[in-house]
């Protein structure tokens, strides 16, 4: 529940329950058309040696239909796209992923301040696995890819289901949204990922901002 009208211009930050902060920014072309941008970095990967937030990251990019009625109900629809790299301080190897994703939404706005929504995503998933050092021989090659396993991750398809409940309150042009959030993968493979998260998000509306200074 981003957008209400053409024009809306949104900036937003946000933390999550497992070392994450991100931006985001979008701009509703039409009244019923919107583009999104958001880029979040955290710290996930099993390693060692701890190197803090900023170790992972992903960056999406959504087109969304959105329509708010006069009851108060809301829905939408989210396709986007994203890409990210996680393990960035390794000096091994490069790994990154390449995700894919279209999520319906349903909400309704009440008392003129809250707001709670549905939303479920349906996401592909991908990695591209760049080693940083010579593997010119098979010796090389087997003594690389038994040192760091990837239970492989590199060579595997992978499709979520992902829902989401959101909690948002507004204030004049400022709206805070809680978001709990699951992720069930379809395949019973190794499990490499956080199967559920809390998300905490403050967001502007730009165009309403300016336009109150005026």
């Amino acid at each position: 529940m981003v957008f209400e009208k053409k024009g809306d211009a949104v900036l937003a930050v946000n933390t999550a329950n497992y070392n994450g902060a991100g931006i985001e920014a979008g701009y509703a072309i039409t009244d019923h058309i919107g583009v999104y941008s958001s880029l979040n970095s955290f710290d996930i990967t099993k390693r060692e040696v701890n190197n803090g937030l900023g170790n992972d990251y992903i960056w999406d990019n959504e087109i969304m239909y959105f329509k708010k009625y006069n009851s108060g109900l809301y829905s939408g629809l989210n396709v986007g796209a994203g890409f990210g790299q996680l393990n960035q301080n390794n000096s091994y190897y490069t790994l990154g992923l390449n995700r894919q994703f279209i999520q319906p939404s349903l909400g309704i706005s009440k008392f003129g301040f809250f707001e709670m929504a549905f939303s479920m995503r349906f996401t592909h998933l991908s990695y591209t696995l760049k080693p940083l050092m010579s593997l010119e021989t098979d010796y090389d090659r087997s003594i690389f890819y038994q040192y760091f396993d990837f239970h492989g991750l590199v060579n595997s398809e992978y499709y979520f289901v992902e829902p989401a409940i959101t909690m948002g309150f507004s204030y004049k042009f400022c709206k805070l949204q809680l978001q709990y959030v699951g992720a069930f993968k379809t395949k019973h493979e190794e499990n490499f990922y956080l199967r559920e998260n809390l998300v905490a998000s403050l967001s502007f509306k730009l165009n309403e901002l300016f336009s109150r200074e005026k």
